[in-house]
């Protein structure tokens, strides 16, 4: 099954701190890191390099050309890509000497695209496909309504969370939500994972959910099953777009038909190796690496309490 990701593309600047400064505090930078990035394109990058058959939809603005070049390096369609007369979207990343990140995103040429263009983009796709989608690009419910009412399988990871998904999104037509626990306690008010899905499963029952918890692994709701997978051990540099990476490489795990929890394992791992490494798309790592990490016992799994060490 094909993946059709609506996300933004942004250019990503990184900045190393020694710490984060204090409200009215000046501070140097250490140094600058310039890549591609912005949640739509990383995670199209990622489920593109898990294997899987990416069409991205999304905006370049007038000095966007080397973004949607690094998508169709990594082998992602852009046939579907508006070219707008609009700044392209950009971030500002500051990561700490720990690897925490504090991100500021301008939408810029990511806001440019209106329920007109995502009718159009709907009339063509012409297969079932998993239609992908964050909240950094206008109208994510008028896509998701539009995706499920035409048979697609809807995939939302609800970031960042704001009043246009708590007022307008039908999570009645979501099939699966990727969220993390900041996401969660703003979706349902609860800072507990186990009470964060509960809640959403008292709302929508039909809804599958992933549940990502840093260092702490990830649960999977899938129907009446549910999975909880750790997370590896690994030396952090940059945790910057481990989520997307995580959601890339589960995505490309759903469209290949495997079992969701088969799908986390590989998630999973392709973070953990991301953080190893500054950047965001860049340090997305291909299936071949994830595999051979995966075989070679490279990293230790740390073990979710109350489960087994069993890999799966």
């Amino acid at each position: 099954m094909q993946i059709v990701n609506y996300g933004s593309i942004n250019f990503d600047r990184t900045y190393r701190v020694d710490r984060f400064p204090a409200m009215g505090e000046t501070m140097q930078t250490r140094e600058l890191f310039c890549g591609c990035g912005g949640k739509g394109l990383n995670q199209s990058i990622a489920a593109s390099r898990a294997g899987a058959s990416v069409i991205h939809v999304g905006t370049v603005g007038f000095d966007g050309s080397d973004l949607e070049e690094e998508l169709r390096k990594n082998g992602v369609n852009t046939s579907r890509l508006f070219h707008v007369d609009s700044e392209q979207g950009h971030a500002v990343i500051l990561v700490d000497d720990e690897g925490n990140n504090e991100i500021l995103v301008h939408r810029g040429s990511n806001g440019m695209l209106g329920e007109e263009e995502i009718q159009d983009i709907i009339q063509t796709i012409r297969e079932p496909s998993l239609v992908v989608l964050q909240n950094e690009l206008p109208c994510a419910h008028v896509m998701i309504d539009l995706a499920y009412e035409n048979g697609h399988t809807v995939v939302f990871n609800a970031s960042p969370v704001n009043e246009e998904i708590l007022q307008s999104v039908n999570f009645n037509h979501v099939h699966w939500l990727l969220i993390n626990e900041v996401e969660g306690k703003q979706l349902t008010g609860s800072s507990d994972p186990d009470m964060i899905i509960c809640r959403l499963r008292q709302r929508f029952p039909k809804l599958n959910v992933v549940l990502t918890l840093g260092t702490d692994g990830s649960i999977c709701q899938y129907g009446d099953e549910r999975y909880h997978y750790g997370s590896y051990e690994v030396p952090v540099a940059d945790t910057t777009g481990a989520g997307d990476a995580y959601t890339g490489y589960f995505i490309a795990g759903l469209a290949r038909n495997e079992h969701p929890r088969e799908a986390m394992i590989r998630a999973t791992l392709a973070a953990g190796i991301s953080v190893t490494r500054p950047g965001a798309s860049a340090a997305i790592p291909m299936r071949e690496e994830v595999e051979g990490c995966y075989q070679n016992n490279t990293y230790q799994l740390r073990v979710p309490k109350g489960t087994s060490p069993d890999r799966g």
